[in-house]
């Protein structure tokens, strides 16, 4: 897999350009910058007008409106508009354009909070309505600016499974995921990382491997272990890693890591220091992790992972390793919301957290004795207290 994709694309794309004449050369003059909209706008309008919605935050087209103003006066509003061929490669953001076929219909969605635009969403169909590409994020993404860009891209085969996965965080990092499949069951998955720029303005850095992961099922086809394979250099952002989405008949997003993986818990972080482990997970029938076994490269154990659960409640984490063992904890009220965490180290108390709405109050202990009381909002530590020895309750 090369280290950046995305430029590789970009490169193909000039060769189908040359390839392609006269007629497509003049059309590539790219898209117009950021400021250049009233260009693009009135290019946009030349291909037809869109058609307005009352939205909610997802874009959903909730409503049909008779214009755009009577959407616009919605707290969201959305736009959705269907791009004449001639116009593509005037009007397609250049960030898309590798991943673009002459036999595509193109769709173009702009959601509105307030009256403001505030994502856009590219959608590339084959003729029948297939989805190939997907796109959506901030105006920065496809027409530069000032912000970040922030959003992703989606690439999907002939059967409608993904295959590719492009991510723009906040911080100016990229992750790519790509899948292999066969008999539309995913058998491996590559995650690949670009750190940010060094300095601001720079351009984005290559893109490295930080895991393969290998799928097996049962024979009746449900996803039953994955094995992992962390490339070096991949510790330190271990606490960022998930599994994809991709293929499954489940997410393995975000809501995986939290309820899933073994990291949903500072507690575990010292899990980080293993560069180029090797981690086997079982699954159960609803694809919850039950076990992680770890191995170093050379295949020797270095420990495994336990997670205990109750209907959809992830209870327990249990580490164990050469002498060592970690537990964390997890209490939760009656709606289902995490309220409390102890981590127990070696069967000794040392954090505990219990949650209240948006603030946290969590204790630090030593030899089983509470030293430290930290109050946290929002995700901020807004106070701390040290404890007497002796004054602990």
């Amino acid at each position: 897999m090369p280290k950046n994709l995305p430029a590789l694309f970009s490169s193909l794309f000039l060769l189908l350009v040359l390839l392609g004449g006269p007629a497509v050369l003049s059309a590539q003059e790219g898209p117009p910058s950021l400021g250049a909209v009233s260009t693009f706008e009135q290019t946009r309008a030349q291909a037809g007008e869109p058609s307005w919605y009352r939205s909610n935050r997802s874009g959903m087209a909730l409503e049909l409106n008779p214009s755009p103003m009577a959407a616009l006066r919605n707290q969201y509003a959305l736009s959705i508009e269907t791009i004449e061929p001639s116009q593509h490669l005037l009007i397609i953001p250049e960030i898309l354009l590798p991943y673009y076929d002459i036999s595509y219909e193109v769709e173009r969605r702009q959601l509105y909070q307030d009256g403001e635009e505030f994502r856009d969403q590219w959608i590339f169909r084959e003729e029948g309505g297939l989805v190939r590409i997907t796109s959506s994020g901030n105006r920065a993404l496809f027409f530069g600016g000032e912000d970040s860009p922030l959003g992703f891209i989606e690439v999907r085969n002939e059967e409608g499974s993904v295959t590719a996965e492009i991510r723009y965080e906040e911080d100016a990092s990229q992750w790519a995921y790509y899948y292999s499949y066969a008999d539309n069951l995913l058998l491996s998955s590559e995650t690949w990382y670009s750190p940010p720029p060094e300095d601001e303005g720079d351009a984005s850095q290559d893109f490295v491997l930080l895991t393969r992961d290998l799928y097996r099922y049962s024979r009746s086809g449900s996803l039953r272990a994955i094995d992992r394979n962390l490339a070096e250099g991949a510790g330190d952002l271990i606490s960022r890693l998930s599994f994809p989405q991709a293929g499954m008949g489940f997410s393995f997003g975000d809501d995986f890591l939290v309820r899933g993986f073994g990291y949903s818990s500072d507690f575990m972080f010292h899990l980080r220091g293993y560069d180029g482990a090797q981690i086997s997970y079982t699954l159960d029938s609803r694809g919850r992790v039950l076990h992680e076994l770890w191995r170093n490269p050379e295949g020797e154990f270095l420990g495994e992972l336990n997670n205990i659960w109750s209907d959809d409640r992830l209870m327990s984490i249990i580490w164990t390793a050469p002498g060592q063992e970690r537990i964390v904890e997890f209490d939760y009220d009656r709606e289902g919301n995490r309220i409390a965490e102890r981590n127990f180290n070696q069967g000794v108390l040392e954090r505990l957290v219990i949650s209240h709405d948006d603030s946290d109050t969590e204790e630090i202990y030593m030899n089983g004795i509470l030293i430290l009381r930290a109050y946290w909002e929002g995700g901020l530590k807004v106070a701390e207290e040290r404890i007497a020895p002796g004054l602990s309750p």
